[in-house]
């Protein structure tokens, strides 16, 4: 994905409420804490807007295998996060993994799940590029704390199916790299085993800390003091003019 794109164009969808705002080229999903949002996967990706303040790009491997330890297929991925501030100040965060074999075909096409964390109680708009097969659909998810929020569903064999581009619009201004994403995809291949032919199910996971995530503007909190102390005060600062006015004599 060519990131460029990503720095100077807008978005044209604003979700709203518990429902998804779509127009003829985009949608977005407004996703509050305990909720689970069906999103629509053919919908055409729009990049967000807002300039580029951060971004990182992780290279990882993956080792699909299953249960019986006898099928390891090596992947390679990358997960590319960025952080864009909005003309109104505020962040969105844009997440993009991409996994393949070594050998540069499509894996992960049978469902699974990607989270992301922790977004805490700032609110979620998301939108983003859903490759998906099939029906039903994928759905975005929000923990009932609010902290994570979970893409996930069947795969249906679709290339890149548990492969989103996710985009989400916060209320936030700050952010630091404490946040977290993890992911579990399954495919299928042929069973090696000569006493169970067919398919077998294979599955990889992958964990990845210092996520860009959005936090609360950080300072010096004023502790008021107690009525009483506003007397103590006073006299001390008669007792420091008083000793000035004493030097100066």
């Amino acid at each position: 994905m060519n990131t460029k794109l990503l720095r100077a164009v807008c978005i044209s969808a604003i979700g709203c409420g518990l429902c998804f705002v779509e127009n003829a080229s985009a949608a977005t999903y407004s996703v509050t804490p305990g909720q689970t949002v069906s999103i629509d996967p053919f919908i055409k990706f729009v990049p967000p807007s807002g300039t580029v303040v951060s971004e990182t790009t992780k290279k990882f491997t993956m080792d699909f295998s299953d249960d019986k330890g006898l099928v390891h297929i090596p992947a390679n991925g990358t997960f590319l996060t960025q952080v864009l501030r909005r003309d109104d100040g505020k962040l969105t965060f844009l997440y993009n993994i991409e996994v393949l074999t070594s050998d540069g075909g499509d894996i992960g096409e049978e469902g699974g799940s990607t989270q992301y964390s922790a977004f805490g109680d700032f609110t979620t708009i998301v939108s983003g590029q859903f490759q998906h097969g099939g029906n039903p659909g994928p759905v975005i998810s929000r923990s009932s704390d609010g902290n994570t929020l979970s893409f996930g569903g069947e795969g249906h064999g679709e290339p890149t199916a548990q492969s989103p581009l996710l985009v989400v619009e916060t209320d936030a201004t700050e952010f630091d790299s404490n946040g977290h994403t993890s992911l579990t995809w399954f495919d299928e291949t042929g069973d090696p085993d000569p006493l169970d032919p067919g398919f077998t199910t294979i599955k990889g996971t992958a964990d990845f800390s210092s996520v860009f995530e959005p936090v609360h503007e950080s300072g010096p909190v004023a502790v008021p003091l107690p009525p009483a102390a506003y007397g103590g005060l006073a006299m001390l600062a008669g007792i420091v003019v008083t000793r000035i006015r004493r030097q100066k004599a």
